[in-house]
């Protein structure tokens, strides 16, 4: 089958989108002509076709379906099995079709008689010309057979790859750790180097070593990595009663053997069940616990990951080491003492790989050396669920921006094991074998509507959008009405702490002094009132002048206050800085002595409500400029004119 990139299928197919494992997905055309539109059909990197409706259909039912689309791909058909050659003007054909041992099976016909078959190799020369003779034709014509099987030979040996590529992929058992096959069963590994095999058509799990599908032949990772217990995987999967029997039975053991409180146990349990469908996700978050010396972090982190997906038990982790492993496992890392250290090398580069970690579509570039001892570039990926606990928080905004925090006291509980116990590992396991069930079970579900649900949900409150991304997963896989509002008022407080905490950087500062100078904010937080300040009218703002009450040199005043004489800022340093905020200047034309030429804000509506709004600082409003009071006493000496 014909191999297509992502840009070719994007010409047929506009809403092609390119999959981390090298898949195409795209809306199927022939569902959607039969009146069922947004069924996604995907499209393997070996050429094989599934659609997500035919999944249960067989075989043979996904194939006739997927036919139009491989013609509208200018695909032909899958490759056939027979071979036919016609001479004579028809009074003979020969016809050829796979044999065992690498044979072909090769009939001559005479319109319906059959004048010779045999099984020979097409490849031999005495084998052919064995066949031609049993034809008895004249010798001019027996040179035309013979160059007729020639071709046909020729032409068999282009078949027979097709054939093997669709049937047996490129005829090497490919080691995987989970594969979604062409005709929807689910391959996902367990302990001991067997699959558990999914098939959704009967909802049975069955165990092999290695499972054949149209694709090729799949074999389990055998590493020393996972050889040695690197990855807790399960025995078998177990049957459960239902996601609300599941969810309970993993905040019971949450709670069994940590202390937490209930809204972030209730959190941990959806997270536990979000890391079971991560690769079905483009984004995820982090959950990160914090808290003095004995408050539980570790005990926390390690219950609630060895509940999750493969989860692997770090501490201290590579960057490299980080990274590798995500991408080869898909695993959820679970890294104690996470204390990042402010300029250290090791922490800077592990802080950055844990900030493209969230999103699936980044990927980590790095020069290898491969097979030939040539150079090469391999992407690795650093996406999936984490869970880290540390002593505090790091000074890395964006990597805290992608965290669900659970803040942890030391506990005066009693009935909490301190030691690792024999029943918890069993516990962990017996939970995990459930959850694999679940997983298999929910794997084909569609959650795009879940997660358009949960984001539009989470608009309507007062979020800021980088809390909103990361927290629509977890969101969206909770049913109680109250833990909802409950998570999102924690956003909500996340937002007003960020807010405050930007207000006191050096940026904050700046442009709460161009605010205070261009505003009054009267009354209490959440009853405050904001209006213009008093100006004449020749000083009124006007889209796209300087404004002359919103100088450089006033903003400049404000912030060399109390500042010694060597470490007063300049005019032109603080220019510089407020354009790269956003708020432009310009100088007053004006023929007054005092103002004329010197630098001021430029009086932008967009820009004021996107800076203004990305400080947290209030507009009034509508934001229309003021009419002037009627007080107002122009003063004639000032001949400055606003157009």
């Amino acid at each position: 089958m014909t191999n297509h990139s992502i840009n070719t299928v994007a010409k047929v197919f506009p809403d092609a989108r390119q999959q981390a494992d090298g898949s195409i997905t795209f809306e199927c055309p022939a569902c959607r002509d039969d009146a069922h539109p947004n069924k996604p059909v995907t499209l393997y990197s070996n050429g094989a076709l599934s659609c997500v409706r035919f999944i249960n259909g067989g075989r043979d039912a996904n194939r006739e379906h997927v036919a139009t689309i491989r013609t509208m791909l200018g695909e032909a058909e899958a490759p056939a099995r027979f071979l036919t050659e016609t001479l004579f003007d028809g009074k003979l054909t020969l016809e050829l079709a796979p044999a065992e041992r690498g044979k072909v099976k090769l009939v001559a016909r005479n319109c319906d008689s059959v004048l010779h078959r045999d099984a020979l190799t097409l490849d031999k020369a005495d084998d052919r010309a064995k066949f031609v003779k049993q034809l008895n034709y004249a010798e001019a014509e027996a040179r035309t057979v013979h160059k007729a099987l020639l071709a046909m030979a020729d032409r068999y040996d282009n078949v027979a790859a097709a054939i093997d590529d669709d049937e047996e992929g490129d005829g090497q058992p490919r080691q995987v750790i989970f594969k979604a096959l062409a005709d929807g069963r689910l391959i996902e590994q367990i302990a001991g180097g067997v699959f558990a095999v999914y098939d959704p058509s009967t909802r049975a799990v069955t165990y092999s070593r290695k499972v054949k599908a149209d694709e090729g032949e799949y074999r389990t990772l055998q590493d020393d990595f996972l050889m040695q217990g690197g990855l807790f995987l399960p025995d078998k999967l177990t049957e459960y009663e239902s996601e609300a029997s599941l969810d309970a039975e993993i905040e019971a053991c949450i709670n069994r053997y940590s202390d937490v409180p209930t809204r972030e146990r209730k959190l941990a349990a959806k997270y536990v069940r979000l890391s079971y469908i991560s690769d079905k996700l483009n984004e995820i978050s982090y959950f990160r616990a914090t808290g003095e010396r004995g408050s539980g972090k570790s005990r926390f982190i390690g219950t609630v990951g060895m509940l999750c997906l493969r989860p692997v038990l770090v501490t201290s982790p590579s960057a490299a080491s980080l990274y590798r492993t995500m991408d080869a496992y898909q695993p959820t890392l679970v890294i104690d003492e996470f204390n990042a250290s402010a300029g250290s090398e090791d922490s800077e580069a592990l802080m950055q790989i844990l900030n493209c970690g969230f999103q699936r579509i980044t990927t980590i570039p790095r020069c290898e050396k491969g097979a030939d001892g040539q150079m090469t570039i391999k992407m690795f990926s650093a996406f999936g669920p984490k869970l880290l606990g540390g002593l505090k928080l790091t000074d890395s905004p964006a990597f805290e921006s992608r965290c669900v925090g659970v803040q942890l006291q030391k506990t005066s509980r009693t009935d909490i094991p301190f030691r690792l116990t024999a029943r918890m590992l069993n516990d962990f396991a017996d939970l995990r074998a459930k959850l694999y069930l679940w997983r298999l079970r929910n794997w084909h579900t569609d959650f795009e509507q879940t997660l358009d649900d949960a984001e539009r949900e989470l608009k309507e409150y007062q979020i800021e959008p980088r809390f909103v991304q990361i927290a629509i997963p977890v969101y969206g896989l909770i049913g109680d009405a109250n833990l909802k509002a409950e998570f999102a008022r924690m956003l909500e407080g996340r937002t007003e702490d960020a807010a405050g905490e930007k207000q006191q950087t050096f940026d904050g500062r700046l442009v709460d002094i161009v605010h205070r100078l261009l505003f009054d904010v009267d009354g209490e937080e959440e009853k405050e009132t904001v209006t213009w300040k008093k100006f004449d009218e020749d000083a009124k703002p006007v889209e796209g002048k300087p404004i002359v009450f919103a100088r450089v040199e006033q903003i400049v005043e404000v912030l060399n206050e109390g500042r010694s004489e060597k470490k007063r800022y300049d005019a032109p340093w603080i220019g510089r800085e407020l354009s790269k905020i956003g708020l432009k200047r310009k100088k007053i034309k004006s023929r007054s002595e005092e103002l004329r030429d010197k630098p001021a804000i430029i009086f932008d509506r967009e820009a004021f409500r996107r800076v203004f709004g990305n400080f947290s600082l209030p507009l009034p409003p509508e934001f229309t400029v003021p009419t002037v009071p009627t007080e107002a006493n122009p003063s004639i000496d000032n001949e400055m004119r606003w157009g």
